[in-house]
């Protein structure tokens, strides 16, 4: 798997990179849309499907500030507050979510939690709050 500079590779999963410039998680997957890699395909706000791509993304968020933070948007959409979807479309097959998340809010998204509470888990954000967070993009790799 190759991927553009200041990308990291995950073989067999796809390219990431990490942005530390909080965002809405509307902004943050606009942002991702951005990046694109001509013929391979649009970026997306990372989708996880694997133990080891977890793994690898999060050794990208950086060290606890507190018991919440870092937190650090992924792609994932909670539709009723508790049907779980990719924004690049991709199919919904792993998981990691901290204690009982997600929980019963009308909607939310997915968010990395870096802080000793959860230790890296999935928290759910409140969309109605227009919490800016870093977020982590997803490109095809670049063959």
């Amino acid at each position: 798997c190759s991927c553009y500079p200041d990308w990291m590779a995950i073989p067999g999963s796809g390219c990431y990179k990490y942005v530390d410039t909080p965002k809405t998680f509307e902004e943050a997957e606009s942002t991702c849309r951005h990046f694109s890699p001509g013929p391979y395909g649009f970026g997306h706000l990372a989708s996880v499907h694997s133990t080891e791509e977890y793994e690898a993304l999060a050794s990208m968020v950086p060290g606890a500030t507190d018991s919440w933070n870092p937190q650090v948007f992924i792609g994932l959409r909670l539709i009723d507050g508790v049907s779980p979807a990719w924004t690049d479309g991709s199919y919904y097959d792993y998981q990691n979510w901290c204690g009982n998340d997600p929980n019963a809010h009308p909607d939310g998204y997915g968010a990395f939690s870096g802080g000793s509470y959860c230790n890296g888990q999935w928290v759910d954000v409140h969309t109605f709050t227009n919490d800016q967070f870093p977020f982590k993009c997803k490109l095809p790799c670049i063959e």
